[in-house]
């Protein structure tokens, strides 16, 4: 059955469904393509596709990918912060919105003050990667998994 919607990111897919698309990338860079809805039981779902995949390990960075259209639950914000043993060295939203991209990198800016997770937006995937690869490249350098 042909998917109606935008192609994915690329990669190893983890998952793939009508609303999402998770695919492994080099270097534990998972990307989670969302095509129509984002909500808290859709990142449960990709994180747990995540752990699971063979050749996971920290550290490891998290792209999420709004495809134009996309929305999202106003709650999305108070996801859980998973377990240490889990926890990835941060994440990159990209989004066509420049309001979208704003709003994030002002609450990354937060994040970033009082903790060591990055949470960054861009405008393409390749400086989402990029940018989730260097924060991996870091960690694995100081010898921390996250």
């Amino acid at each position: 059955m042909a998917l109606n919607r935008p192609a994915s990111s690329g990669g190893r897919v983890l998952l793939d469904n009508p609303e999402v698309s998770v695919s492994q990338h080099p270097q534990r860079i998972y990307v989670l393509d969302v095509y129509r809805h984002c909500s808290k039981a859709l990142i449960a779902a990709a994180l747990k596709a995540i752990w699971a995949s063979p050749g996971w390990r920290q550290p490891w960075g998290f792209v999420v990918v709004m495809h134009p259209g996309t929305t999202y639950d106003g709650d999305i914000r108070s996801h859980e912060v998973p377990p240490n043993d889990k926890r990835s060295v941060g994440t990159a939203l990209v989004s066509s919105n420049q309001l979208h991209r704003m709003v994030i990198k002002s609450i990354g800016l937060a994040y970033g003050a009082v903790s060591g997770f990055h949470l960054t937006a861009h405008a393409t995937l390749e400086e989402g990667v990029a940018a989730q690869l260097g924060y991996v490249q870091k960690a694995e350098a100081r010898k921390r998994p996250y």
